[in-house]
């Protein structure tokens, strides 16, 4: 539910709730994620909230509500969701959108589609949608997401309510957890919390896992761009590749008895991990891993080491990644 964000994100919980309630929704929202690993739910949650009849708040009403689960599934006649095709987001993909929404609703008061790393859109694409934006067709809500907002058009920006999830608070027994595993005298627990601290490093690990997960081999192109700091030093390589390795084991434990005992506050996230590995890859990834923290000892090229690991991970790749 909605509710459940009340006390992570106050502000865009007041906006949101308030804006229905009072009829004021606008006809275009962008979310600036900021490396919040919760942003999807959080979006869905708000789609839910607009599109089921009891606003998604009666959780008695939306427990077997047939509206919430066919929005989950990507079903719901009033309710699309558009991902780059390939590098982009194409022009195409748009204009479909636009024609289907065009024509009147066949439920409810209000149609949502939500444009998922909208930074992606082209030249051709982001004139599409800009021409939407200034023209809204009645009761059509569009929902930018991107994690790079700097990477948007100025145009498109000042057509939408702007909105800024909070970051991820890791709790301090996920803290606590990291850091007792990682660091053994009270100088690499103060280096590893300063590093939490400055970097987000928790939720950009897991962040990290999900889009390896979801692109595999393609993350290779982004590593340098978007994960960089995760893989910059042979020291911080293998404090990140430690809590990978723990990552999936509580994937496999999550498999197995659906507990979590180390990363508690990503149980979403290693929900999704479990679905897309049965147990076999899943314990292949931690042997993979383990493996590798022990060619760190040779003096290796870091990036291709990383892009070994990877090709690796992805079973194409047979044999050791030091050579």
């Amino acid at each position: 539910m909605l509710d459940d964000y009340k006390e992570q994100q106050p502000l865009l919980y007041n906006l949101l709730v308030n804006s229905l309630k009072n009829n004021k929704l606008s006809h275009a929202y962008l979310f600036d994620i900021n490396d919040n690993s919760n942003a999807y739910d959080i979006i869905i949650a708000f789609v839910k909230f607009i599109l089921c009849p009891e606003n998604y708040t009666n959780l008695n009403s939306c427990k077997n509500c047939s509206i919430c689960e066919r929005i989950n599934s990507n079903n719901h006649t009033e309710f699309r969701i558009i991902e780059p095709n390939g590098m982009w987001i194409k022009k195409e993909q748009l204009l479909e959108i636009q024609e289907d929404y065009a024509k009147i609703g066949i439920e409810g008061k209000y149609r949502v589609y939500i444009i998922k790393e909208c930074e992606k859109m082209n030249k051709q694409s982001a004139n599409s949608i800009l021409k939407f934006l200034e023209e809204p067709s009645p009761n059509v809500i569009a929902i930018l997401v991107t994690n790079n907002v700097n990477k948007m058009l100025d145009t498109i920006v000042s057509r939408c309510q702007y909105i800024k999830l909070e970051k991820n608070e890791l709790s301090n027994n996920t803290i606590a957890n990291m850091c007792n595993f990682l660091c053994k005298t009270e100088e690499e627990k103060e280096k590893f919390l300063l590093m939490e601290k400055q970097l987000n490093y928790g939720n950009s690990l897991v962040n990290f896992i999900l889009f390896y997960e979801k692109n595999k081999y393609n993350t290779i192109i982004y590593i340098k761009d978007k994960w960089d700091f995760l893989f910059n030093s042979k020291e911080v390589i293998e404090q990140t590749l430690n809590l990978m390795i723990i990552f999936y084991f509580e994937v496999i434990k999550y498999k197995i008895s659906n507990k979590i005992s180390f990363f508690l506050d990503y149980k979403n996230e290693i929900d999704t991990v479990s679905k897309y590995n049965d147990l076999e890859n899943l314990i292949k990834k931690v042997e993979i891993l383990t493996e590798n923290v022990e060619y760190l000892k040779f003096n290796l090229n870091t990036n291709l080491f990383i892009n070994m690991i990877l090709i690796e991970l992805g079973g194409e790749y047979v044999g050791n990644s030091c050579c």
